[in-house]
C-alpha cells in the first residue's frame, strides 16, 4: 500500500499545482491562443485529478479493510480485569 499511497499523493499534489497554473494562466489571457493554452492546462489538471481519484479508491478500500480487521481483533480480546479496590485507610 505505501507505493499506491505515494502514487495517489503525488498525483494529487501535481494536480493541484497544474490547476493553479491553469488558473493563473487563465487570468492573464489576452488572445484566443492564450485562452486555448489555459484551457489545455486546465484539461491536463483535470486528467491528473481524475487519475488521483482512481488511485485513491484502492487506498480507501485497503485502509478500511485494515481498520475493520483491527476492530474485530480488538472486539475479540476480553477487556482487562478491573483494578483491585484500594486498601482502607484507618481513620485518624
Amino acid at each position: 500500500m505505501p507505493l499506491l499511497l505515494g502514487a495517489w499523493w503525488a498525483a494529487w499534489i501535481v494536480s493541484n499545482y497544474v490547476a493553479n497554473a491553469a488558473l493563473r494562466t487563465g487570468w492573464s489571457t489576452d488572445t484566443p491562443e492564450e485562452a486555448r493554452t489555459a484551457a489545455q492546462v486546465d484539461i491536463a489538471a483535470s486528467a491528473i485529478d481524475f487519475a488521483a481519484g482512481v488511485l485513491v479508491i484502492p487506498v480507501i478500500l485497503r485502509l478500511t479493510a485494515r481498520q475493520q480487521a483491527r476492530a474485530e481483533k480488538l472486539a475479540a480480546t476480553p477487556p482487562p480485569a478491573p483494578p483491585a479496590p484500594p486498601d482502607t485507610i484507618p481513620a485518624a
